[in-house]
């Protein structure tokens, strides 16, 4: 087992695929030309003048897919796959900024991966003598040892789970949520539904359109901290899994929280995400994910459900609060307490009528104040 670190590296500068001038002149390019001071491109410079001559490097394509997979997907979620073009070695990298000079195999097979991937120009992954996901990318790219799928979905939980969320009860909750808001005279709702579950319903006319979930949304960011990439792991796959509002109102701090800190980095992998071919429905797609509004209809579906003890109150911690005048909200940082408090706050003011607080009247709102 080679020791050495391969180099994964992008197919596109800008739109463009340069994959066969890349392959015809035997060279790589980073892009980022005349725009030296973009951040995203530092990062990357800093991993180009790490590669040396002989290091491994391969030409890779990073997509979702959640159909014509080699495993079963029961749950239909998106998974990543990264699709290995070329392999090559480096013979010079002149530390221009830009390029390598590649000496590219011509005997290699294009062939996908998947589960374990990354969408950066430039992806270093290091080898190591046990079993792990860096070690298996490199066996599979180098020696085109098959991947080992069970591994992979045991640790994404894709594999079939028949309890409470299972893949049929999911479905059936989605569709009563864009019941609930009578999908044929609101169709707005619809790309919604779309969003929190992480897949289209309508296969045949958007298949096109890369729908991915919103959990591999926020693990596509570059710059989360460690805190952040913990958070997310708690997030799931397909949100209609979360049965009370409380319970999402939570959740959907958390990934707005995420949003806020990386509002940049999350509308260039939007922009990335709509790129679609042929007939597609005009706000069917990410650019109607807005951080103010994505959650709302589902917390307000969920609420008919939480509300059939208590008429008054949506959120069981209001309800606690009236009663004891006085409650605690205990966690670590980025967890959801100032969210929630102040949809505690709204609950409370508006008597019920809504948990978020830039639906209240002026009148209400003048009876919140933080403290």
């Amino acid at each position: 087992m080679t020791n050495n670190d391969v180099y994964f590296v992008g197919s596109m500068i800008g739109k463009d695929d340069f994959s066969d001038e890349f392959i015809d002149k035997g060279k790589w390019q980073l892009g980022w030309f005349g725009q030296e001071d973009n951040g995203q491109y530092q990062r990357m410079l800093t991993l180009l003048n790490e590669v040396k001559v002989g290091d491994a490097v391969i030409l890779k394509s990073t997509y979702t897919r959640s159909h014509d997979l080699p495993f079963e997907n029961h749950d239909d979620k998106s998974v990543s796959v990264m699709k290995l073009k070329k392999l090559g070695h480096v013979k010079q990298n002149p530390h221009d900024g830009h390029s390598l000079v590649i000496n590219w195999d011509s005997d290699f097979e294009p062939r996908e991966w998947y589960f374990y991937t990354n969408r950066q120009a430039i992806w270093k992954v290091s080898n190591s003598d046990k079993v792990d996901d860096a070690s298996q990318l490199i066996q599979f790219a180098l020696n085109n040892i098959n991947q080992d799928y069970d591994y992979f979905l045991n640790k994404s939980r894709l594999t079939f789970d028949d309890d409470k969320n299972s893949q049929t009860e999911l479905q059936k909750r989605k569709q009563d949520f864009l019941d609930f808001y009578d999908q044929g005279k609101w169709t707005a709702v619809i790309p919604k539904a779309n969003w929190l579950s992480g897949y289209w319903d309508d296969k045949q006319n958007y298949q096109r359109i890369k729908l991915t979930s919103i959990r591999q949304l926020l693990s596509s960011i570059k710059s989360l901290t460690t805190t952040e990439t913990e958070i997310i792991k708690l997030i799931p796959d397909n949100l209609f899994a979360i049965k009370t509002s409380d319970e999402f109102l939570k959740i959907t701090d958390l990934i707005n929280g995420i949003i806020l800190n990386h509002r940049q980095e999350m509308n260039a992998i939007i922009d990335g995400l709509n790129s679609i071919e042929g007939n597609s429905r005009l706000g069917w797609n990410y650019y109607n994910f807005k951080i103010r509004n994505w959650y709302q209809d589902y917390q307000k579906y969920l609420t008919q459900y939480d509300r059939k003890d208590d008429k008054d109150m949506q959120l069981k911690e209001s309800r606690l609060l009236i009663k004891s005048k006085n409650i605690i909200l205990r966690g670590a940082p980025g967890t959801g307490k100032t969210f929630l408090a102040r949809a505690i706050a709204a609950d409370i003011t508006s008597n019920g009528e809504t948990t978020d607080a830039n639906n209240l009247t002026e009148e209400q709102q003048s009876k919140n104040e933080a403290v």
